[in-house]
């Protein structure tokens, strides 16, 4: 047939060229592939010597130390891509700082003087309880100094009002001290028993709490009485076991123009000494 080799040695010369053409194909993918950059190289360094001038790229007959170094400049301009980020977390930070500053929003932590001298810090006063509800308080004799709201709110009714005594330790501690709001003055009784102490609230008025503030020389065993007229007394509350300190009595809504405190036994040689007693 014809165009169809029928001597051997045609059909091997054309083998080998076929085998010769398929051997400079895969040369020509495999050059192909080798110049292509991996993930992370850059193309300089990827692409290796170059084909021209007989397998040398221009600069190869330079000395080793004259040619330019790829790796470095490789991480320069890595470095120069990078500088911006912190550059740009440092203004967003400096911003919300700013803007924290300019709301009023910046809490300042302040040192705790007591805390630093061992104290225990100062407990804030209980809030005020739903209308018409009292809370009995029980004596301490370590009682703090200032004033403390009751569970009503109500004013001190006895608070300048008239006050009397069956004694005095001296003319500086007069009955009217234990009435006027000052927890540094107080009234004091002789050193003797019994003693009393009686304020007048200038008019029958409702109480529902009778305080106490007793000095460091108080009473171990007393009572507390209310009248309207100075005539009938009502004892509201009566102790073998006074503790000093502060003595709240609660009642319910009672009717009383006086309030007595009286007293049978002191805790020492001393007298009777209140610091304030207080009406609401």
């Amino acid at each position: 047939m014809d165009g169809t080799p029928t001597d051997p040695a045609d059909v091997s010369d054309q083998r080998t060229a076929a085998q010769r053409a398929a051997s400079e194909r895969a040369a020509s993918l495999r050059a192909v592939f080798a110049s292509s950059p991996r993930p992370g190289q850059s193309p300089e360094v990827a692409a290796g010597p170059s084909t021209f001038g007989g397998g040398r790229r221009p600069g190869d007959d330079q000395p080793a130390a004259a040619r330019p170094a790829a790796r470095p400049a490789a991480e320069a301009k890595a470095r120069r891509r990078r500088w911006p980020v912190p550059v740009l977390v440092l203004a967003i930070l400096a911003g919300g700082a700013a803007a924290a500053v300019a709301t009023g929003k910046v809490h300042i932590a302040r040192p705790n003087p007591a805390a630093a001298e061992g104290h225990a810090p100062a407990t804030p006063p209980p809030g005020p309880n739903p209308a018409g509800s009292t809370v009995p308080a029980t004596a301490s004799a370590g009682a703090e100094a200032g004033p403390k709201p009751t569970a009503t709110g109500r004013p001190n009714l006895a608070l300048g009002k008239r006050a009397k005594a069956s004694s005095l330790e001296a003319a500086g501690f007069p009955a009217a001290a234990a009435v006027d709001g000052d927890l540094n003055t107080r009234w004091s009784s002789a050193f003797a028993d019994p003693q009393w102490f009686l304020v007048d609230l200038g008019a029958i008025r409702s109480i529902r709490t009778i305080r106490l503030r007793w000095e460091h020389a108080y009473a171990v065993s007393y009572r507390v009485d209310i009248s309207t007229d100075l005539k009938g007394w009502t004892t509201v509350y009566r102790t073998t076991s006074g503790k000093g300190g502060i003595r709240d009595i609660p009642l319910e809504p009672t009717a009383a123009r006086y309030v007595r405190m009286y007293g049978t036994k002191r805790n020492s040689v001393y007298g009777y000494s209140l610091q304030e007693l207080e009406v609401r």
